[in-house]
């Protein structure tokens, strides 16, 4: 049977079991989030393409940071729109669990500050 203790100890801290399977669970995601963000994806939606884009032959990159904002007057359609903004939603759901599993990890990392820096950077990346 299940029991919270062996993984979490009374003051809501990892045990050294629960540490290493956190270990595990955010590695696991994020190779996850690396090969869904760098590897081609072709064809989400048809007829909607994120404006910023760039190609570098098969090498598909944004680099422009607040690129929703910045390219906002280049999307022509509702449909274009609420995918574009859409997008950016996902990616703060994409992000979370990997953000709390930091958290659960490294107790130095716990302030909003660091937190917002640390998602700041990673959308940035």
């Amino acid at each position: 049977m299940f029991q919270l203790k062996t993984w979490v100890d009374k003051d809501g801290e990892l045990t050294p079991k629960g540490r290493k399977l956190s270990q595990v669970l955010v590695c696991a995601y994020l190779l996850c989030l690396v090969l869904l963000c760098w590897t081609p994806q072709y064809g989400l939606v048809e007829g909607v393409e994120t404006p910023g884009i760039q190609h570098f032959g098969r090498v598909v990159v944004l680099l422009t940071p607040f690129n929703s904002l910045t390219n906002f007057y280049q999307l022509d359609s509702l449909k274009e729109i609420v995918f574009v903004l859409g997008q950016n939603v996902t990616n703060i759901f994409l992000l979370s669990p990997l953000i709390l599993g930091l958290l659960a990890l490294y107790p130095r990392f716990r302030s909003w500050k660091k937190v917002l820096l640390a998602t700041f950077v990673m959308s940035l990346s």
